[in-house]
This record gives C-alpha cells, structure tokens and sequence, in this order.
C-alpha cells in the first residue's frame, strides 16, 4: 500500500514553538518503554567503527547520552534550543549541542559524519526530501543513516486555537511505508539497508510486562547494570515484532530503515 500524505507547511516559528512546548511535558512511563526499545533498536544498527555521528532531533537526550557514553563523538542538532537545555546537569562534554532549523540546512561541512540518526523527524518536515539529500552531503563516504518513522499513519488534524493553522495532532505532516521510504532513500542517493517493523500489540505488551520486573535499586531500559530481562524482552520482542507485524497493527507502530551512502 502506498501511504504519502502532505498538508500545507506550518509558519516556522509556530513549528519551533511547537518543539519548544514538548521540553515541558511530562511523558508517560509506558510511551517511555516504548521510546526506550526504538532506542535500543537504533543503536543496534550503528556500527562499533563508528566515530562521528550526529543526531538530528535528539528529543530529551536518552539516546544521545547512551551513546556519547560509549566514547561516540556526538553532536546533537534540534530546532528547539529549549529542549536542549532541559538536559540540564545531564549534559556531557562529549555531547555537542547545536540549536538549528534543519529544514533550512543541516549547519554541518560535507563528509562530517559516520553515521547519522533520525528518530521520529522528518514525519515533521515539510521538505524532508531536501533533508535527506543534506544527509547525503554530510555523510562520509559509506556513511550510514539511521531513520525511525511511523509506519503507515493516518493523519488526525485539528485547527490550532491560537494561530488558525491547520495541524496534524502530533505535528506530522507526512507518512511513510517501506516502500516509500526506500524510494525517498534511493532519491537522495542512498542505499537503502535493513529495515524493522517496531512494536507490534504483542512485542509492546511483552515489553511492558518485562519492565514491571524489577531488580532492586535498579534503572529500567538504559541502564547498562540492569541487563538481563531488558537483554532477554529486546530480542524476544524484535522476534515477535517480525512475526506478527503484517497481522496485528497498532496506531504506533514504527519503521525503522538505514540507507549508506556509496564509498
């Protein structure tokens, strides 16, 4: 099925206040879990090789700070220059933070990075065929892009209170399938890699019920010293995401695809 919707842009300082609206919510601990995986499924597929990567919408961190952890050279770029500070006292040195609006241009030189990573973005973005051929420019040869998406949304839009505009609820104004994204890979030069159906009903509900097991003193999901039942619920739940994901949709079940970018 072929799955392309676009609505009209939004102003860009609507969209920036948008971003800079999500620093101040509170995510629920369930929405978290799931965040906690994609993430985990991400980092999977980023090469141990690897030395410079950016992150392109880092959210409120997490996976930037997992990763900088491992000694990655790490730069972060978000719209939002309040989100960024949320990170507070979490903020390391090894991170760089950059306050930019990627849609006019990633602010970075050619041939900068090893891998870059987008979770859950450029379903915000206008012009993200645009976006991904700067991926391109920036990439080292045989550089590698991560993306995540969701996967075969329907749009739901309401008219915004303040500003007249119409708006998508979650803000996205494009939706994807696997076809769709290997051909937009393809069109900015990329080869489009592996690719991973995310958080069917099942994987989501074994997930959830392997977080409510809890070692004493311990930290879910990210924790490198809390590895045996998120080691076990990861892997067994990437099995069942591939078993059960053309049968048993859900309303957030994510696309996760790499492309390379030629040596």
């Amino acid at each position: 099925m072929e799955m392309e919707q676009h609505i009209p842009a939004i102003p860009a300082e609507y969209n920036r206040m948008f971003y800079e609206q999500q620093a101040r919510r509170t995510i629920d601990p369930t929405t978290r879990l799931m965040m906690h995986y994609r993430f985990l499924m991400m980092r999977k597929y980023v090469p141990r090789t690897a030395s410079d990567i950016l992150e392109i919408g880092p959210g409120d961190g997490e996976l930037s700070l997992l990763l900088a952890s491992e000694g990655f050279h790490y730069t972060a770029v978000d719209i939002a220059a309040e989100r960024l500070a949320s990170w507070g006292s979490r903020n390391q040195s090894a991170i760089n933070k950059v306050a930019a609006d990627v849609t006019r241009g990633l602010p970075f030189a050619d041939n900068a990075f090893d891998v870059v990573l987008c979770g859950e973005v450029i379903e915000h973005l206008p012009n993200y065929r645009e976006v991904l051929q700067d991926i391109y420019r920036i990439l080292k040869p045989g550089g590698k892009v991560v993306l995540t998406v969701p996967f075969e949304e329907t749009l739901k839009y309401v008219v915004c209170p303040r500003c007249g505009h119409l708006f998508e609820m979650n803000g996205h104004v494009n939706t994807f399938s696997i076809k769709s994204l290997s051909r937009d890979l393809k069109d900015a030069k990329l080869s489009p890699g592996r690719y991973h159906i995310g958080h069917t009903k099942i994987s989501r509900e074994l997930w959830k019920v392997a977080h409510k097991i809890r070692v004493p003193g311990a930290e879910p999901a990210l924790d490198p010293n809390w590895r045996l039942i998120p080691f076990i619920a990861f892997h067994t739940c990437r099995v069942v995401d591939h078993l059960t994901h053309f049968m048993l949709r859900a309303s957030d079940t994510w696309l996760l695809m790499s492309g390379r970018k030629s040596s």
